[in-house]
């Protein structure tokens, strides 16, 4: 199988290479024209973070539209062996010639050895075809694992810029003590990424159900 890439790194978020000099000034500024709101929960509000957090979530959506490019390839190849591995589980049983075992003409014994053929046959392949589904779908794992690597770094990243603006508005304010909840929090699970679990769930369960149950012999 190919490799077909992680595209994390295409995707850049804006704004998180300002040096922090300017984005303190911006908090101190903002702060000094009364462009800052408290909300009820202690959190800082103004233009400037709202910018930032839409920001993010475009970053986050560009992120699972790339992935979702990427990935799909392997995604069409997994489809295409659950559902031949499917087929197969369902004409797992024994053939009736195989389980003959009074069979006394040569016709029957002959069909009594095809049928064990076949079912050996089909057994091997089984079980091949389970060693690609989970190859293929701990490789879209792995990658997604990565993707939400990157999205928790950039969320950490754009956290700590907006905590440097955080403190230019208390500096302003007088405030020397450093409050945390002021920080406007920046989480992965915004829209873009439960769309992109959602979407992707139930194929998932259903692999994880083949792989569960699926290196059992019948």
């Amino acid at each position: 199988m190919r490799d077909y890439g992680i595209p994390c790194r295409l995707v850049r978020l804006k704004g998180l290479h300002t040096p922090r000099l300017l984005i303190f000034f911006s908090g101190w500024l903002h702060a000094r024209k009364g462009f800052i709101k408290i909300d009820e929960w202690g959190c800082m509000q103004s233009g400037f973070i709202k910018r930032k957090q839409e920001d993010f979530e475009y970053y986050s959506a560009k992120l699972m539209e790339n992935m979702e490019e990427a990935l799909a390839p392997s995604r069409v190849e997994l489809r295409k062996l659950l559902m031949e591995y499917t087929s197969l589980k369902q004409k797992g049983a024994p053939s009736r010639a195989a389980q003959n075992k009074g069979a006394k003409s040569i016709r029957e014994i002959r069909a009594a050895e095809s049928g064990k053929r076949e079912d050996k046959q089909r057994e091997s392949r089984r079980r091949e075809l389970f060693g690609e589904i989970v190859r293929v779908q701990k490789e879209l794992d792995t990658k997604e694992v990565i993707m939400e690597e990157e999205l928790l770094a950039a969320a950490a990243r754009l956290r700590a810029l907006l905590s440097c603006y955080c403190h230019g508005v208390l500096y302003h304010w007088g405030r020397r003590e450093w409050d945390a909840k002021a920080v406007p929090e920046v989480s992965i699970d915004n829209r873009a990424y439960q769309l992109y679990r959602d979407w992707h769930k139930e194929d998932n369960d259903y692999v994880k159900e083949v792989i569960r149950y699926g290196g059992k012999t019948e």
